[in-house]
């Protein structure tokens, strides 16, 4: 194997990790304090869901402020996100990776279902891949989107169960 080729399969399951471990693991186990670790201090979101409460689309974030606004999903008994085929497009530091994601979401026995594609942009750094781009582009859902207001009201309000074995960053 050509020193090419393995730093273009390192990179590839490096990113891999990130979207896998970090964002995927570090949500559903309401890992703060991990899923900080892999952006930069500022990310662009944009979600093109009308039915996810306050993000408008596209919108630049400082990190934390973003964080604070995934903490709404503590407000779920339980979530559970899946990607899937990843194709990634890596030219130097910069990296697009896009991934099919399927996420259920689930409040007082009902759940909420979105599957879509993702877009993330990284950029690498000398403590390696960082994200500052997340776009998400919901194909379909099932079940009722208010649970997210309903799962966003109960963790503002600080009656969100999971909140107390949440890890904070």
């Amino acid at each position: 194997m050509s020193e090419i080729d393995l730093r273009g399969f390192q990179d590839r399951e490096a990113l891999r990790d990130i979207l896998s471990e970090k964002w995927c693991r570090g949500v559903d186990k309401l890992n703060w304090k991990l899923i900080r670790t892999m952006y930069e201090d500022e990310v662009t979101v944009f979600f093109q869901d009308p039915a996810l409460p306050g993000v408008p689309a596209p919108r630049i974030w400082l990190v934390d402020e973003w964080l604070h606004f995934c903490r709404a999903i503590e407000g779920f008994d339980v979530t559970s996100h899946h990607l899937s085929n990843f194709r990634f497009d890596i030219e130097g530091d910069a990296a697009i990776v896009n991934t099919y994601l399927w996420a259920q979401h689930i409040l007082n026995g009902e759940s909420y279902v979105v599957g879509g594609e993702y877009t993330h942009k990284f950029h690498r750094t000398a403590a390696g891949w960082k994200l500052n781009h997340i776009q998400l582009e919901i194909w379909w859902t099932t079940g009722d989107a208010k649970l997210f207001e309903q799962a966003m009201e109960m963790a503002h309000a600080g009656r969100a169960p999971r909140s107390a074995g949440a890890i904070r960053f």
